[in-house]
């Protein structure tokens, strides 16, 4: 190092400004980046010229102080390497290579962490923003990094990084700046749904209020800072189980971007995205599917078919067309999403689970129980394996997983997991979430087809408690799970009580889905089966052949769900916990 000092002090000072970087391989495109650098002249002029820096990476090859790999064009520092070369800096030249290093670090940010395109660099510059310090330094462009970084590790799914380097960013800024900073206020919006991936859902709400609040006070209320912080607090609404209230601001939210920007304003078109994630929730799927294809056709044309707002519009098109009823139309859309998001993102991309997840619900509600379990299955395997057991995907995946064993006779199977699975939405969303009686819902279908009578009816009976007195009674879950509560009565003997009960929910069925909604054909099938029983057999007769062409013209003749209608079963109906 002494010789090196003497005949090229610039690939020195190179060499100690990698020594401030982790010891993982270090890009040599970030080493060319020496526009509006601070440093030693001598460094500054070789980083801004190719022929010099050449020289120095040589000089620095040749007396073998650090790996330099052509193929990957990258330059690596081994450990004790490191701890020499800082143990031998003087204090005041350390501090101004270290600077020198982390302005090259801002300068190699790409400035978009939600393009797939970069994010083999983030993933390269991440260990060197964890190693290098770089979160304490006092500049906007390397704060503007880290807060890019903190995206990306969302974007790619790994929300145990994400959590722990928002963490530390509020932390830090907090100290440094204050919470008036709008910095750390988007690093608190970070951290604030990095608990959320974690089922914190009461935190992530007072850290995103808190944000909100602060951004109300000095933008005012309509100002688009405001109502981005708003956004997030509605998401934790939903997840708190407030989806009135979530409703009630995604509109004034959409309202009022739409007023100031106009409908097709990629702002605008995320809020609506938003808007019509609330509206589904509360069970008004024509409008929520309205806006929904709206906005995909804007997205579109904005951002093009591949990108990743228009894959996630698409998903939302094709969940609204499943709750509409329109199975086959929706399993297409899904196994278009699916490819194009494997396609954009790569096979090993996190958010496939969800994806899988939902295409297994598409392929079950069309009627192929085998697909939809194969599916179900690797979508369970890759959240567990990327998440645990107990993350909102994962446990969501497992409530599907456990319908599609259901499905194909595995009932044993079926209850075990289910069991599991409503205990960890209990245990997450707490007993008043709809998610938490939903998944009781499909438990109870599995323990009253193995014989389990009182306890399906007694978890039907609670679940519809819950969701009448927060979702009201003409709810599609409420609807659904008072449809199921009628046949755990029918299977107890209770025929009378079966068909008043049916009778009424068709009339809601009806009136909230329509007439022709695979729900309201399910209820008119199964009063017309209580009307049998209770030998009313010209009702019953009428009723059920009305229900079983209906199926015809909405299913198919070969699904199963009709095919098990002619042969006189009654109609079982689940709930897929839609995300919120």
């Amino acid at each position: 190092m002494d010789r090196l000092r003497t005949s090229d002090p610039a690939a020195l000072q190179l060499l100690q400004v990698c020594a401030f970087f982790a010891p993982e391989p270090i890009s040599l495109r970030m080493l060319s980046g020496a526009r509006n650098v601070d440093g030693p002249p001598e460094l500054i002029e070789a980083l801004g010229d190719p022929v010099r820096r050449g020289r120095a990476i040589r000089a620095i090859n040749r007396y073998a102080l650090a790996r330099i790999s052509h193929k990957h064009n990258t330059i690596m520092l081994h450990r004790l390497v490191q701890r020499v070369l800082v143990g031998q800096i003087p204090p005041g030249e350390a501090e101004e290579l270290r600077r020198c290093g982390y302005q090259l670090m801002a300068n190699f940010d790409p400035r978009d962490p939600a393009l797939p395109a970069n994010w083999r660099r983030y993933a390269d510059l991440l260990p060197h923003v964890h190693y290098s310090g770089v979160v304490g330094f006092d500049d906007p462009w390397t704060r503007r990094l880290v807060l890019n970084e903190i995206d990306f590790l969302f974007q790619w799914g790994d929300h145990r990084g994400f959590l722990e380097l928002a963490e530390t960013a509020v932390k830090t800024w907090t100290e440094m700046l204050g919470e008036g900073n709008e910095q750390v206020q988007e690093a608190m919006l970070h951290l604030g749904r990095a608990m959320r991936l974690q089922g914190r859902f009461e935190e992530a709400y007072v850290h995103h209020l808190r944000v909100r609040d602060l951004r109300a006070e000095e933008h005012g209320a309509d100002d688009e800072r405001t109502i981005d912080a708003q956004r997030f607090v509605t998401a934790d609404l939903r997840y708190l189980g407030q989806f009135q209230q979530a409703l009630e601001y995604d509109r004034r939210s959409f309202e009022a971007l739409r007023r100031m920007y106009g409908e097709d304003d990629p702002t605008t078109l995320q809020q609506a995205h938003l808007y019509a994630i609330s509206l589904r929730l509360n069970g008004d799927f024509r409008a929520a599917c309205d806006l929904d294809r709206q906005t995909y056709r804007h997205l579109i044309n904005i951002f093009g078919e591949h990108h990743g707002r228009t894959l996630s519009s698409l998903a939302a098109v094709a969940v609204d067309e499943m709750e509409l009823g329109h199975f086959e139309v929706a399993r297409e859309l899904t196994r278009q999403n699916a490819q194009r998001l494997e396609s954009a993102f790569g096979s090993s991309f996190a958010g496939l689970a969800e994806s899988l997840t939902a295409l297994s619900v598409m392929e079950r509600k069309a009627g192929d129980h085998e697909r939809a379990l194969d599916l179900s299955t690797e979508a369970l395997e890759r959240y567990n394996e990327r998440y645990g057991q107990y993350h909102p995907g994962s446990i969501s995946a497992a409530l599907n997983h456990a319908v599609n064993l259901r499905q194909v006779g595995r009932l044993g199977d079926s209850i075990r997991l289910a069991r599991i699975t409503a205990q960890n939405f209990l245990r997450m969303f707490g007993p008043d979430h709809p998610n938490t009686p939903s998944a009781n819902i499909n438990l109870a279908v599995a323990l009253r087809l193995n014989g389990q009578l009182e306890e399906a009816k007694k978890l039907d009976e609670a679940a519809l408690e819950v969701l009448t007195r927060v979702l009201g009674i003409d709810h599609p879950r409420s609807i659904v799970c008072a449809i199921n509560l009628a046949s755990d009565h029918y299977a107890v003997g209770n025929f009378h009580e079966a068909m008043e009960r049916d009778r009424e929910t068709l009339e809601r069925a009806q009136r909230v889905l329509g007439e022709e909604h695979p729900t309201s054909l399910a209820c008119m099938l199964n009063l017309g089966l209580d009307l049998r029983a209770l030998e009313e057999e010209q009702e019953a007769g009428s009723l059920t052949e009305r229900a079983i062409d209906g199926m015809r013209r909405v299913h198919g003749p070969q699904h199963l769900a009709t095919a098990a209608a002619q042969e006189g079963a009654r109609a079982d109906c689940d709930i897929y916990p839609i995300p919120v």
